[in-house]
Protein backbone atom coordinates (compact mmCIF):
# COMPACT_ATOMS: atom_id res chain seq x y z
CA UNK A 1 0.00 0.00 0.00
CA UNK A 2 1.22 3.49 -0.87
CA UNK A 3 -0.03 6.95 0.07
CA UNK A 4 -1.85 7.19 -3.25
CA UNK A 5 -3.77 3.98 -2.42
CA UNK A 6 -5.21 5.39 0.82
CA UNK A 7 -8.74 6.65 0.49
CA UNK A 8 -10.34 5.39 3.71
CA UNK A 9 -9.08 6.47 7.12
CA UNK A 10 -10.28 5.49 10.61
CA UNK A 11 -9.98 7.88 13.54
CA UNK A 12 -10.54 7.03 17.22
CA UNK A 13 -11.23 9.93 19.55
CA UNK A 14 -12.22 10.73 23.09
CA UNK A 15 -14.07 14.08 22.79
CA UNK A 16 -12.72 15.25 26.16
CA UNK A 17 -9.09 15.17 24.94
CA UNK A 18 -7.92 18.57 23.64
CA UNK A 19 -4.89 17.07 21.86
CA UNK A 20 -7.13 14.65 19.98
CA UNK A 21 -9.38 17.53 18.95
CA UNK A 22 -6.43 19.39 17.43
CA UNK A 23 -5.28 16.29 15.53
CA UNK A 24 -8.80 15.68 14.26
CA UNK A 25 -9.00 19.17 12.77
CA UNK A 26 -5.66 18.60 11.02
CA UNK A 27 -6.94 15.29 9.64
CA UNK A 28 -10.15 16.91 8.40
CA UNK A 29 -8.13 19.52 6.51
CA UNK A 30 -5.92 16.81 4.99
CA UNK A 31 -8.98 14.77 4.02
CA UNK A 32 -10.41 17.74 2.15
CA UNK A 33 -7.23 18.11 0.11
CA UNK A 34 -6.56 14.42 -0.48
CA UNK A 35 -10.17 13.26 -0.97
CA UNK A 36 -10.02 10.95 2.05
CA UNK A 37 -13.08 9.42 3.68
CA UNK A 38 -12.88 9.41 7.49
CA UNK A 39 -14.72 6.84 9.60
CA UNK A 40 -15.03 8.17 13.13
CA UNK A 41 -14.85 5.86 16.15
CA UNK A 42 -15.63 6.76 19.78
CA UNK A 43 -13.00 5.92 22.38
CA UNK A 44 -13.09 6.09 26.17
CA UNK A 45 -9.96 7.05 28.06
CA UNK A 46 -11.85 6.05 31.20
CA UNK A 47 -12.45 2.51 29.94
CA UNK A 48 -8.91 2.28 28.55
CA UNK A 49 -7.48 3.08 31.99
CA UNK A 50 -9.56 0.60 33.97
CA UNK A 51 -7.14 -1.18 36.26
CA UNK A 52 -4.29 1.14 35.32
CA UNK A 53 -1.99 2.65 37.94
CA UNK A 54 -3.12 6.26 37.68
CA UNK A 55 -3.90 8.88 40.30
CA UNK A 56 -7.41 9.19 41.66
CA UNK A 57 -7.40 12.80 40.52
CA UNK A 58 -6.78 11.72 36.92
CA UNK A 59 -9.34 8.93 37.17
CA UNK A 60 -11.93 11.43 38.42
CA UNK A 61 -11.01 13.72 35.52
CA UNK A 62 -11.59 10.90 33.04
CA UNK A 63 -14.88 9.99 34.67
CA UNK A 64 -16.06 13.59 34.43
CA UNK A 65 -15.25 13.70 30.71
CA UNK A 66 -16.66 10.26 29.91
CA UNK A 67 -20.12 11.71 29.30
CA UNK A 68 -18.94 13.06 25.95
CA UNK A 69 -17.64 9.64 24.85
CA UNK A 70 -20.92 8.04 25.85
CA UNK A 71 -22.85 10.51 23.75
CA UNK A 72 -20.62 9.88 20.75
CA UNK A 73 -21.02 6.12 21.21
CA UNK A 74 -24.78 6.56 20.87
CA UNK A 75 -24.37 8.45 17.62
CA UNK A 76 -21.88 5.86 16.35
CA UNK A 77 -24.32 3.03 17.02
CA UNK A 78 -27.41 4.70 15.62
CA UNK A 79 -26.10 7.24 13.07
CA UNK A 80 -22.46 6.40 12.20
CA UNK A 81 -22.43 8.63 9.12
CA UNK A 82 -23.26 11.62 11.32
CA UNK A 83 -20.63 11.02 14.01
CA UNK A 84 -18.02 13.25 12.38
CA UNK A 85 -20.49 16.11 12.20
CA UNK A 86 -21.54 15.55 15.80
CA UNK A 87 -17.91 15.44 16.94
CA UNK A 88 -17.29 18.75 15.21
CA UNK A 89 -20.22 20.30 17.08
CA UNK A 90 -19.25 18.72 20.40
CA UNK A 91 -15.58 19.61 20.03
CA UNK A 92 -16.40 23.22 19.26
CA UNK A 93 -18.54 23.38 22.38
CA UNK A 94 -15.95 21.71 24.61
CA UNK A 95 -12.70 23.14 23.23
CA UNK A 96 -13.73 26.12 21.14
CA UNK A 97 -15.73 28.02 23.72
CA UNK A 98 -14.67 30.06 26.72
CA UNK A 99 -17.69 28.73 28.62
CA UNK A 100 -17.73 25.13 29.88
CA UNK A 101 -19.94 22.90 27.76
CA UNK A 102 -23.22 21.92 29.36
CA UNK A 103 -24.55 18.39 28.94
CA UNK A 104 -28.02 19.61 28.01
CA UNK A 105 -26.60 21.83 25.27
CA UNK A 106 -24.56 18.98 23.80
CA UNK A 107 -27.53 16.61 23.91
CA UNK A 108 -29.59 19.25 22.11
CA UNK A 109 -26.87 19.65 19.46
CA UNK A 110 -26.83 15.89 18.86
CA UNK A 111 -30.61 15.86 18.55
CA UNK A 112 -30.38 18.68 16.00
CA UNK A 113 -27.79 16.86 13.87
CA UNK A 114 -29.39 13.40 14.05
CA UNK A 115 -33.05 14.38 14.25
CA UNK A 116 -33.33 11.99 17.21
CA UNK A 117 -34.20 13.48 20.59
CA UNK A 118 -33.80 10.14 22.40
CA UNK A 119 -30.32 8.93 21.45
CA UNK A 120 -28.58 11.39 23.76
CA UNK A 121 -30.57 10.44 26.83
CA UNK A 122 -30.11 6.74 26.19
CA UNK A 123 -26.36 7.34 25.92
CA UNK A 124 -26.33 9.24 29.21
CA UNK A 125 -28.09 6.28 30.83
CA UNK A 126 -25.27 3.96 29.72
CA UNK A 127 -27.25 2.37 26.90
CA UNK A 128 -24.25 2.38 24.55
CA UNK A 129 -21.45 1.62 27.01
CA UNK A 130 -20.79 -1.79 25.48
CA UNK A 131 -20.46 -0.18 22.06
CA UNK A 132 -18.02 2.34 23.51
CA UNK A 133 -16.04 -0.37 25.28
CA UNK A 134 -15.86 -2.45 22.11
CA UNK A 135 -14.67 0.46 19.97
CA UNK A 136 -12.05 1.34 22.56
CA UNK A 137 -10.77 -2.23 22.40
CA UNK A 138 -10.66 -2.16 18.59
CA UNK A 139 -8.56 1.01 18.64
CA UNK A 140 -6.21 -0.41 21.26
CA UNK A 141 -5.83 -3.64 19.30
CA UNK A 142 -4.60 -1.63 16.32
CA UNK A 143 -1.84 0.28 18.13
CA UNK A 144 -1.28 -1.38 21.51
CA UNK A 145 -2.38 -0.77 25.06
CA UNK A 146 0.33 1.67 26.19
CA UNK A 147 -1.05 4.67 24.28
CA UNK A 148 -4.31 6.61 24.21
CA UNK A 149 -5.83 8.80 21.53
CA UNK A 150 -5.70 10.09 18.87
CA UNK A 151 -5.44 6.87 16.85
CA UNK A 152 -5.34 6.92 13.06
CA UNK A 153 -5.83 3.74 11.05
CA UNK A 154 -5.66 2.85 7.37
CA UNK A 155 -6.17 -0.77 6.38
CA UNK A 156 -4.40 -3.00 8.89
CA UNK A 157 -2.01 -0.21 9.92
CA UNK A 158 -2.50 2.23 12.74
CA UNK A 159 -0.61 4.74 14.83
CA UNK A 160 -1.07 6.87 17.92
CA UNK A 161 -0.80 10.57 17.15
CA UNK A 162 0.41 12.86 15.84
CA UNK A 163 0.17 15.17 18.85
CA UNK A 164 0.08 18.76 17.64
CA UNK A 165 -0.20 22.29 18.99
CA UNK A 166 -1.19 24.10 16.93
CA UNK A 167 -2.13 21.97 13.94
CA UNK A 168 -0.12 22.72 10.80
CA UNK A 169 -1.98 24.01 7.77
CA UNK A 170 -1.56 24.12 4.02
CA UNK A 171 1.45 22.30 2.59
CA UNK A 172 2.85 21.67 6.07
CA UNK A 173 -0.28 19.72 6.95
CA UNK A 174 0.07 17.58 3.83
CA UNK A 175 3.77 16.98 4.38
CA UNK A 176 3.03 15.80 7.92
CA UNK A 177 0.35 13.43 6.61
CA UNK A 178 2.80 11.94 4.11
CA UNK A 179 5.41 11.54 6.85
CA UNK A 180 2.97 9.84 9.22
CA UNK A 181 1.74 7.41 6.57
CA UNK A 182 5.24 6.59 5.33
CA UNK A 183 6.50 5.97 8.87
CA UNK A 184 3.53 3.77 9.71
CA UNK A 185 4.21 1.63 6.63
CA UNK A 186 7.61 0.60 8.04
CA UNK A 187 7.15 -2.59 10.05
CA UNK A 188 9.90 -1.79 12.52
CA UNK A 189 8.85 1.81 13.21
CA UNK A 190 7.31 2.42 16.63
CA UNK A 191 7.92 5.81 18.15
CA UNK A 192 9.07 9.40 17.74
CA UNK A 193 8.57 11.85 20.57
CA UNK A 194 9.69 15.11 22.12
CA UNK A 195 8.48 16.92 25.23
CA UNK A 196 5.50 19.21 24.75
CA UNK A 197 6.39 22.80 25.59
CA UNK A 198 3.07 24.51 24.83
CA UNK A 199 -0.53 23.89 25.88
CA UNK A 200 -3.23 22.90 23.37
CA UNK A 201 -3.61 25.73 20.85
CA UNK A 202 -6.94 25.66 19.04
CA UNK A 203 -6.43 28.67 16.78
CA UNK A 204 -7.59 28.13 13.19
CA UNK A 205 -6.23 30.38 10.41
CA UNK A 206 -8.85 32.50 8.68
CA UNK A 207 -10.39 30.80 5.68
CA UNK A 208 -9.55 27.24 6.70
CA UNK A 209 -12.58 24.94 6.65
CA UNK A 210 -12.66 22.45 9.50
CA UNK A 211 -16.03 20.86 8.93
CA UNK A 212 -16.00 17.06 9.01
Amino acid sequence: MSIDDIRDVDFWFDPSCPWTWITSRWLVSVAQCRSLSITWHPYSLLFANEGADISQEYRDHLAHGSVWSRLCAGVYEQYPDLLGQCYTRIGQMIHGSEQPAQVAQVVAAIAEVTGDAQVGQRALDGGYDEVLRQQTQVGRALVGTDVGVPIIGFGDRGIFGPVLSPAPTGQQALRLWDAVVNATMIDGFYELKRTRTVPPIFAVPEGQSLQS
